[in-house]
């Protein structure tokens, strides 16, 4: 059986990938849970049934907080929380839910009026925590930011580095660079342990971490005061510690030349990171911008600044990391709060509510980039990817053509009007989106000519479709989906019968567990004749896939060619129960009442054909086609 192979086109974000299927996300991470856990909790506040509470009470705000949350709406559920916060301010049970939602959507001034509240009621809270030193800092509150970062609280609940390094910003915030420098560059905490080879390593990777944060920030902060000079001597020694120039302290390297005036040291660093990270778009708009002369601006300004970048890089490098990935959106949140205008941020943020299943603040995070900044193609992509999971495909629509029309024509941009064009079976417009995305691509992988040919196949132009597939076979050969909807739809069509059935069985050794592909090589043998062997693996595929109408409709016709007709009865009763087409009911309940022989000759000689080419056919999740060439994704330091 045919998958329809409209899969879904996959973006890498910093902390995981969103996907243009339509289906809602329960949250995957502990955080989250225990915020739902915490709200029911809550319940335990009330004395009066929540059956009959009323909307200006505390059993009010408490009942659809529950409900917001229960409903994946985490923008309400802050707002309800707070709600309830008004009537029981000090009830802990209320404290922290309000103060993580509230963070989680990006609600963060008020945020930042319930985390001292939840950090007194747990002052091991460390979201809570780094938040009071996150407003200190935006508010110029340099000794306040100190004070809770030396408190013995802060020693147990903050990791040692994030803690030097914002240390070091607050002291420069007091005006006090020089502290700030011997802050960043003083030796890495020993590591507690028994020695031996295993702590040597850790020493070794503990101190190259501090000297790679320790110098990039002392640069930052040098620039910031500009004194270039000192800044380009502490980007390089960052880069001698990781080998490499990461992405910022590449670009302020770049950029501290620049002003420097020795712009050709400046543009070999950019040709350095475009070595390594073709087509970034940050990268791009610097070098033209320093090939026209233009002098730029350091992108840390100021101590809150500094803070905003060190805990931005915290948060993607948690999302990375299985174990710190659902504290990832909390960082990267108290990241804007520090900087509004980091749009880095700001796409990393939408990218992690896209994994907590939040669609429309997603979209509206990502809608929030400034049209002139560098990065603003990729979030209107990302804008249009979370509306189409927000099952507003019609705008996600609107969103990539305007795009298009304002010339962010690129092959990513048209790899997701293609996969939002698939999934409302717009095949035409599937497969001229797929062909402009080809246009535009040098080194193109399989799967853009596999979703161009399903395109294809379901607008009818099976030519078109069978050189797209074939072109998807010239790069990967036995690729098993690609062989399965190209082979399939050779059967159906009644064409080059044993090709067909070698490329089914091929694709059979690649996904042997896929009841759909197993199908299509039944039903490729049912139609070269060999019954028997088609009942095989029509028993193998109903198996497999016991649910699929289409696939039980064919085990049952295979049946009864080999005479097991009670048995095909049975099989065609089965497929009525899971919801065939009309077309397809219409013709098993006429099988059942005159048999598979009278039934098909009623409808004519080319009627399996026929009805093979109209069935409705379930298609499974497939990964659709990443722009490789595209540098598709939010560029972060790394």
């Amino acid at each position: 059986m045919r998958k329809r192979g409209f899969g879904d086109r996959a973006r890498a974000h910093h902390a995981g990938r969103s996907r243009l299927d339509t289906a809602s996300r329960p949250p995957r991470r502990s955080v989250f849970r225990s915020l739902m856990l915490g709200a029911a909790t809550a319940i335990a506040l009330v004395s009066a049934p929540l059956q009959s509470a009323q909307a200006d009470t505390l059993e009010g705000a408490i009942l659809r907080a529950q409900y917001a949350v229960l409903n994946n709406d985490f923008a309400s559920a802050a707002r309800f929380h707070r709600e309830a916060l008004a009537f029981a301010p000090d009830a802990p049970e209320l404290l922290r839910p309000a103060f993580y939602f509230s963070l989680l959507v990006g609600d963060l001034g008020a945020a930042a009026r319930v985390a001292g509240p939840a950090a007194a009621v747990d002052p091991t809270d460390k979201m809570a925590r780094l938040a009071m030193i996150a407003e200190a800092l935006r508010d110029g509150r340099g000794a306040a930011a100190e004070a809770l970062l030396t408190d013995p609280a802060a020693l147990e609940s903050l990791l040692p580095i994030t803690r030097r390094i914002l240390l070091g910003w607050a002291a420069h915030v007091q005006g006090e660079p020089e502290r700030a420098a011997e802050v960043f560059t003083a030796p890495p905490p020993a590591i507690a342990g028994h020695g031996g080879s295993d702590t040597s390593a850790q020493e070794r990777a503990l101190a190259t971490a501090y000297e790679l944060f320790g110098q990039t920030h002392l640069g930052l902060m040098a620039a910031a005061d500009g004194d270039d000079a000192r800044a380009v001597e502490a980007f390089a020694a960052a880069r001698e510690a990781a080998g490499n120039y990461p992405l910022r302290t590449g670009l302020e390297a770049a950029g501290a030349l620049t002003r420097l005036g020795q712009v050709e040291e400046a543009t070999a660093i950019y040709g350095e990171l475009l070595a390594r990270l073709p087509d970034n778009p940050l990268v791009i708009a610097a070098l033209e911008a320093s090939e026209k002369g233009a002098e730029p601006t350091p992108f840390v300004r100021h101590g809150a600044d500094g803070a905003a970048t060190m805990l931005y890089e915290m948060g993607v490098s948690l999302g990375a990391e299985r174990s710190g990935a659902d504290l990832s959106i909390f960082y990267l949140q108290l990241s804007r709060r520090l900087k509004p205008d980091f749009p880095q941020a700001r796409l990393s943020v939408a990218g992690a509510l896209v994994d907590a299943s939040q669609y429309r603040l997603a979209a509206e995070t990502y809608a929030g980039v400034s049209s002139t900044s560098p990065l603003a193609e990729l979030a209107q992509i990302g804008r249009a990817e979370a509306l189409a999971r927000a099952d507003d495909r019609d705008e996600a629509r609107v969103v990539l053509n305007n795009l298009i029309a304002a010339g962010g024509d690129s092959a990513a941009a048209y790899l997701t009007l293609g996969a939002i064009e698939a999934a409302d079976r717009r095949s035409a417009a599937c497969a001229s989106a797929y062909a402009q995305a080809l246009d535009r691509l040098t080194d193109p992988n399989w799967r853009i000519f596999y979703q161009k040919g399903a395109c294809h196949e379901q607008n009818g132009d099976w030519p078109s479709a069978e050189a797209a597939f074939t072109a998807a076979l010239e790069i990967e050969p036995r690729q098993p989906d690609v062989l399965n909807d190209f082979g399939y739809g050779l059967v159906v069509r009644g064409k080059r019968l044993d090709e067909a059935r070698e490329m089914l069985e091929i694709a059979v050794q690649g996904r042997p567990d896929s009841g759909y592909i197993v199908d299509s090589l039944g039903w490729a043998l049912y139609r070269l004749g060999d019954y028997e062997a088609a009942v095989v693996q029509l028993e193998e595929a109903a198996h497999l896939a016991p649910s699929e109408a289409v696939i039980i409709d064919h085990y049952g016709d295979a049946l009864w060619r080999v005479g097991r007709r009670l048995e095909a009865r049975f099989q065609w009763r089965r497929a009525l129960s899971y919801e065939p087409s009309d077309k397809e009911r219409a013709l098993i309940e006429r099988k059942l009442e005159v048999g598979l022989d009278v039934a098909l000759a009623e409808l004519g000689p080319n009627a399996i054909v026929d009805l093979d080419q109209a069935q409705d056919r379930v298609q499974e999740k497939v990964q659709a086609p990443e722009p490789e060439a595209e540098g598709a994704g939010p560029p972060h330091d790394g």
